[in-house]
C-alpha cells in the first residue's frame, strides 16, 4: 500500500501541499495584489487629470469666457426664428425706412426663394432691390446695411453710374441683392434632416 511514513512519499505530499498552496492561495494572492495596484494607478491618474482641471480652472474660465463671446457675437449674425411672411415683412419695411433716410429711390423690390443652409440649421431669406440716388448716398447705404443688425450680406451688386465729374460723384442706378440668414426652429431643422435623407 502506500506508506506515508517514508521519505519519498512524504517528499510527494509535500510538494504536492506546496503546489496546492501555490494555486489557491499565493496566486490569486498575486492577482488581487496587481489588480489593487492597477486601479490605484488609475486612481493616481484621475487625481493627477483633476489636480490639473483646478490649477487650470483661471484659464479654462477664461477660455470659456472667449468662446461665449465668439459664439454670442456669431449669433448675432442670424435673424431669431419667426414666420417667413412676418420676417419678409418686417425687413422691407424696415430696408425701406433705411432708403428713404438715405434719400434713395426704389425702383423694384422682390424676394427671391429662400433656401435651407447649413444642413437645414439655417434659412437664407434673399431680397433684391432695384435703387437709384445719388453715388455718395448709395455707398453710404451699402456701408449702414452691412453694418447694422439684422447682418445682411451683399450677394449681388450691379450698378450704373452717371453724371461724375471732378466735383460730385454724380447719379447711380443699381441692382443689389441682401441675403439674410435665419436660425430655425428645431422642428423645422429635424423636417429638414428627414427630407435630406
Amino acid at each position: 500500500m502506500f506508506d506515508l511514513k517514508q521519505p519519498k512519499h512524504q517528499l510527494a505530499l509535500g510538494a504536492l501541499a506546496l503546489l496546492i498552496i501555490l494555486k489557491f492561495i499565493i496566486v490569486p494572492l498575486f492577482d488581487w495584489q496587481n489588480e489593487q495596484l492597477s486601479q490605484l494607478a488609475n486612481l493616481q491618474k484621475r487625481a493627477s487629470k483633476s489636480q490639473n482641471v483646478i490649477i487650470n480652472q483661471t484659464q479654462i474660465s477664461k477660455s470659456q469666457q472667449q468662446i461665449n463671446a465668439q459664439l454670442k457675437a456669431i449669433n448675432s449674425l442670424f435673424i431669431s426664428y419667426k414666420s417667413e411672411a412676418e420676417f419678409k415683412l418686417a425687413m422691407q419695411q424696415q430696408i425701406e425706412q433705411t432708403i428713404a433716410s438715405k434719400q434713395l429711390q426704389i425702383n423694384t423690390s422682390s424676394w427671391l426663394p429662400s433656401l435651407l443652409v447649413a444642413n437645414g440649421q439655417l434659412m437664407r431669406h434673399q431680397l433684391r432691390l432695384n435703387i437709384k440716388g445719388s453715388t455718395l448716398n448709395y455707398i453710404k447705404l451699402i456701408t449702414l446695411l452691412e453694418n447694422t443688425a439684422p447682418k445682411a450680406e451683399l450677394k449681388t451688386f450691379n450698378i450704373n453710374l452717371n453724371g461724375q465729374n471732378n466735383e460730385q460723384l454724380g447719379r447711380v442706378e443699381g441692382t443689389i441683392e441682401l441675403a439674410f440668414y435665419m436660425q430655425q426652429s428645431k422642428s423645422e431643422q429635424t423636417t429638414a434632416m428627414q427630407e435630406a435623407l
